[in-house]
């Protein structure tokens, strides 16, 4: 008996890093063959236009292969202000009494016609309805309403992700590759359950025993099921936009060394500061709107109010804006309500979608 275990050990050992490897081939196949981007033409390195159609909750979509995130509702409910459906403000908290200081920012709904919106538009505006931006609602204010009413506002958030995806569905711009997806996890997972049957079958029935042959095969696989999303991939209209988005995003990142070009009007300036924010250039953008902008443009921001400073820039003031509340939605919603948290059923869609509150008179 110990020398059957003893061999059962040994084949174990050579035997579990084969059976990984086989899958993480089986994952590399499906890719070459099958995960690949369709061939689009080159837009050219840099593109000065939005790509049409697209709201900055849809960039977020097509950039993630359809997986949407918290910071694409504030990229929402940033595009919303901009459309005229919020004010949102910035004053400075300590008074101007300290060299480092901190801003506050609150964000207030206005009475608008919402008929011509998208779902998912209509989402971000209950959620904030429910929180409160009636009376206007600071980042720190969402935070501490959330946790209040947690399964309540994540429902609306979920509303949210589904509208979004609903969108991104019906414009053709992902190809899930559902099947592949579940193959792959399928191969990987038995790899992995065979993987760690031959940590057991090393330790020879007390318990599990570390070897290099079962370790290696854990590490392959887990690489491999971690590679999974890989294998979705954009339509062909998809990856094209994309490219666009791309050449999009390099003019904005280095656009304040593009020339003495400048935008003619304060709607394309606005334009650039909403995009800037799926494409993770904010930084960069505003940067470009304090070398490059219309002196008159924050001004003409009516959507955005700011406290200025000799040391403020309309650039930083927009940087803090989104990061603060990116901060604070990420913080609230990227993981799921406890059991019993509010009205939130679990898995699915949400089984209700309110109508939007009637605006008050």
């Amino acid at each position: 008996m110990v020398v059957l275990g003893v061999s059962s050990a040994r084949l174990w050992e050579a035997l579990s890093p084969i059976i990984a490897a086989a899958s993480l081939t089986f994952f590399v196949v499906m890719f070459v063959l099958y995960g690949k981007e369709p061939e689009t033409l080159d837009p050219g390195a840099y593109v000065r236009e939005p790509v049409p159609g697209y709201t900055p909750a849809l960039v977020g979509y097509l950039l993630r292969f359809g997986f949407v995130k918290p910071i694409d509702m504030v990229s929402t409910m940033i595009d919303l202000a901009r459309k005229g459906y919020a004010q949102i403000t910035e004053t400075r908290e300590d008074g101007g009494h300290t060299s480092d200081p901190t801003y506050r920012y609150e964000i207030r709904l206005k009475e608008k016609d919402e008929e011509g919106l998208a779902a998912y538009e209509s989402d971000v505006l209950n959620l904030l309805k429910a929180a409160g931006a009636r009376e206007g609602v600071s980042n720190d204010q969402l935070r501490e309403r959330a946790a209040d009413q947690y399964g309540d506002l994540f429902e609306r958030y979920r509303d949210f992700i589904w509208s979004v995806r609903d969108a991104g569905n019906s414009a053709g711009l992902v190809t899930s590759r559902l099947a592949l997806v579940v193959a792959n996890v399928v191969v990987g997972g038995l790899a992995l359950l065979l993987a760690i049957a031959g940590l057991d079958i090393q330790g020879q029935g007390e318990g599990f025993k570390l070897a290099s042959g079962p370790i290696i095969a854990i590490v392959l696989v887990v690489a491999q099921l971690a590679m999974t999303p890989l294998l979705r991939r954009r339509t062909t209209r998809g990856a094209g936009d994309f490219r666009r988005w791309m050449g999009f995003k390099h003019f904005l990142k280095d656009f304040s060394q593009v020339g003495a070009w400048r935008p003619p009007a304060v709607e394309i300036w606005e334009e650039y500061l909403v995009y800037a924010v799926p494409l993770g250039v904010a930084h960069e953008v505003g940067k470009a709107v304090d070398l490059k902008a219309l002196p008159q443009l924050p001004g003409e921001l009516t959507w955005f109010g700011f406290h200025v400073e000799a040391d403020r820039s309309l650039g930083d003031s927009i940087g803090g804006l989104t990061r603060s509340f990116a901060a604070s939605a990420e913080a609230t919603f990227a993981a799921k309500p406890p059991r019993g948290a509010g009205r939130f059923s679990g898995g699915g869609r949400a089984s209700r979608r309110k109508s939007p509150e009637p605006a008050r008179k």
